[in-house]
């Protein structure tokens, strides 16, 4: 399957990852942003999905734009 990307954004690490803010496509439905490894992160948070554990990385929605 090919992944579509509309949009980038930057992940936001803990302090395990030192000051990383790496690009990541994205892809929108209804209420995550899904990367194209799968993990979708919500649109209300930036959090990923599922799972109860600290995240490592999480989305800086503010960093989310359309592709051009």
């Amino acid at each position: 399957m090919i992944f579509k990307a509309t949009h980038v954004g930057q992940l936001t690490g803990d302090a395990r990852t030192g000051s990383q803010k790496p690009v990541v496509q994205l892809r929108e439905t209804k209420t995550c942003w899904v990367d194209k490894h799968g993990i979708k992160y919500r649109k209300s948070t930036g959090w990923p999905t599922g799972g109860d554990s600290w995240p490592l990385w999480t989305l800086a929605l503010e960093t989310v734009r359309p592709v051009v």
